[in-house]
């Protein structure tokens, strides 16, 4: 919930690959459902059973995901959602490339093309494999089911050259024998044309995850605080506005005891290890999913939790247990430093989490001159 790598960034790179995939899916089938009908008022030469199976099978095929992703739209961001899209993707050009072996040749390569979106090796040999089993596949199945539209090649070659041909009845006349035959005159030559373009596609995919990590190491960067490692003014701005944040929260707010005293006496390395110390008592007390610690700047410190499990002051009680046991670590006992910190809390709705802020930050204060009277 508070990694900020996750959840500002990583929730794109899995919601954003997953719509535009759905969209590109949803063209395709826009663009096969329009050539349908363009073949059935005869405009196309295409033999009409063969477009039927075709179109509807790539209709039915694409209509999947999509359909899951209209009725449950988490599943944008569900991890295995990338997965039933690029198996979807598969049946979709095996079905299109079986009933429309000729004239889908380009559809062989729309797998590798949604590969490349998502800038995964994993997805990318899924990618590959579909398909390169659809170059291998398809001519096949659309041979022995007797699918290829020998009539268009027919009109085709009358067009280009007055010469009359029979190609269908040469056709049915085939056999087992001709298998191979489709294997090397037809599948290699796409296999190696596939190939090509999978080389190429895994260095688009590298490229990808190397500008994901730059992205994700520029943003760790700018969430997080140099010194202590907690998140940073910067990132409780974003977690501010960030609209999946929601419900009861609380907000604690800190300010170490005595650090000017220390950099005065020490200098500011002593000083620095006194902000680590404290700094690491409210990591250790942090649940990634339901609570971070941010860094305000300098000495003062904030906590923001959804938890619920303590009462607050029982929260305190224990980041107070854990400053005195900091404090007698041997590093911190042999020079002398004490780590402890005014503390105060304030429990609202997450919406109101400016006012929450101030109200804490004030019972901080009053907790600090309480302390010192």
């Amino acid at each position: 919930m508070f990694s900020s790598d996750k959840n500002l960034f990583l929730e794109a790179t899995e919601k954003k690959p997953n719509r535009y995939a759905a969209i590109a899916m949803l063209f395709y089938m826009i663009c096969m459902t329009f050539c349908w009908f363009l073949t059935e008022i005869g405009v196309f030469l295409v033999g009409k059973t063969e477009m039927r199976i075709g179109a509807i099978a790539t209709v039915v095929s694409a209509l999947v995901p999509l359909i899951l992703m209209k009725i449950k739209p988490n599943l944008l961001i569900h991890p295995a959602m990338k997965y039933v899209i690029m198996l979807s993707s598969f049946i979709f050009t095996l079905a299109i490339t079986t009933f429309l072996t000729f004239h889908t040749m380009s559809m062989l390569l729309f797998p590798m093309f949604l590969g490349m979106i998502y800038r995964s090796k994993n997805l990318g040999i899924m990618a590959f494999l579909s398909s390169a089993l659809s170059t291998v596949i398809a001519p096949v199945l659309g041979y022995l089911l007797r699918t290829w539209d020998i009539l268009f090649f027919e009109r085709l070659i009358l067009l280009g050259t007055d010469v009359d041909v029979h190609i269908a009845e040469l056709y049915e006349k085939a056999s087992w024998n001709s298998v191979g035959q489709i294997f090397l005159f037809i599948i290699m030559p796409r296999l190696l044309m596939v190939g090509a373009c999978a080389i190429l596609m895994f260095y688009v995919i590298r490229v990808g995850v190397d500008h994901v990590k730059n992205q994700l190491q520029l943003t760790s960067i700018s969430h997080r605080d140099a010194l202590t490692g907690l998140f940073n003014r910067n990132y409780l701005t974003d977690v501010m506005g960030d609209r999946s944040f929601s419900g009861v929260c609380t907000v604690f707010f800190f300010d170490v005891n005595g650090l000017k005293s220390v950099n005065d006496r020490m200098g500011h390395e002593a000083g620095d290890l006194m902000l680590r110390g404290c700094a690491d008592c409210l990591r250790e007390l942090c649940d990634e999913d339901t609570s971070a610690a941010f860094r305000m700047g300098g000495d003062e410190f904030l906590m923001l939790s959804f938890s619920g499990k303590d009462l607050p002051a029982k929260t305190v009680e224990k980041i107070n247990a854990a400053l005195r046991e900091v404090s007698a670590t041997t590093e911190l006992r042999d020079k002398g430093i004490v780590c402890s910190m005014a503390a105060g809390f304030a429990t609202g709705d997450f919406a109101d989490i400016e006012k929450l802020i101030r109200t804490a930050d004030a019972n901080m204060y009053e907790n600090k001159k309480a302390s010192r009277a």
